[in-house]
C-alpha cells in the first residue's frame, strides 16, 4: 500500500468518524427540548400572539322606567349613565371615552304591570335596548396585531398583548420522555385602550406549555396561563 492509498484510508476513516459524532449529537439534542427552543415555539404560536380583549356590555341592573317627574327624553339620559355604572363596565366605559364605540337606545318593551322604580300606579314602564359595537377607529386596534377587524366580533376590543419573560424550568410529565411541561414568566403589555384602562406592565405571571415530540421535532400542544 503506498503512501496515497495510506492517507486517503485516513481521510476516510476521519471523514467517517466526524460524520458519525454529528449523526450522534442531532439525535441527542432531537430529543431534548432546550430552553431557547421552547420559548421560540410559545412567542410564535397563535396562542401566545392572541391579544387580550374586553366584551362591551351594558350594566345588566341598568333599568328606568317613566314617573310623573320622568318624561321619555329624561329618562333615556338616566338610563344611559347608568348602563355605564360598575367595576365589570370599565372597558366598556374607557372605550367610549376614547371614541373607539357606536351605541344606540331603542324601546325595548312596555308593560301595563305596576313600576316599581319610582313611577305611578297604572303607568306603563319604559324599559330600553343598548346597543354597543366597534367603531372604525376601534376595529383599527386589531390591524396592531395583524388581525384583520372583519374576523372579529364587533362587541370586542383587543386592549394589551402578551410578553413573553424567559423559561424558569423544564420536566418531564410522568415518565414519557416524549411529553414535557415547559414553565415560563409573562406578562401583559397594554394598548392605548389598556392604558387608559390603567392595566400595567408587568412580566412576573406564570405560564405552563406542553409539547409532545414527534417524529419532526417537538410541537406546543397547549399553554395554560396563571
Amino acid at each position: 500500500m503506498n503512501m496515497n492509498q495510506i492517507a486517503h484510508r485516513q481521510y476516510r476513516e476521519a471523514f467517517t468518524a466526524v460524520l458519525s459524532l454529528v449523526i450522534l449529537l442531532s439525535g441527542c439534542s432531537s430529543k431534548e427540548l432546550s430552553r431557547s427552543k421552547a420559548a421560540s415555539l410559545i412567542k410564535e404560536s397563535d396562542n401566545f400572539k392572541t391579544p387580550g380583549t374586553i366584551k362591551l356590555t351594558t350594566n345588566p341592573s341598568a333599568w328606568v322606567g317613566i314617573s310623573a317627574s320622568l318624561n321619555e327624553e329624561q329618562a333615556r339620559e338616566q338610563y344611559l349613565k347608568k348602563c355605564y355604572e360598575g367595576d365589570r363596565q370599565l372597558g366598556t366605559r374607557t372605550a367610549k371615552q376614547l371614541g373607539l364605540i357606536n351605541e344606540s337606545i331603542e324601546n325595548a318593551e312596555t308593560s301595563n304591570q305596576v313600576n316599581l322604580f319610582g313611577g305611578i300606579l297604572g303607568t306603563p314602564p319604559s324599559r330600553f335596548k343598548h346597543t354597543l359595537t366597534a367603531n372604525e377607529k376601534g376595529k383599527k386596534l386589531w390591524l396592531d396585531y395583524r388581525i384583520d377587524p372583519k374576523t372579529q366580533a364587533d362587541d370586542t376590543l383587543p386592549n394589551a398583548t402578551k410578553s413573553f419573560g424567559e423559561v424558569t424550568g423544564i420536566a418531564k410529565i410522568g415518565n414519557d420522555e416524549n411529553k414535557v411541561n415547559v414553565e415560563f414568566t409573562w406578562g401583559w403589555t397594554p394598548n392605548e385602550l389598556g392604558t387608559a384602562m390603567r392595566i400595567k406592565q408587568e412580566s412576573n405571571k406564570r405560564g405552563v406549555a406542553s409539547f409532545q415530540r414527534y417524529d419532526d421535532g417537538w410541537r406546543l400542544i397547549n399553554i395554560q396561563y396563571q
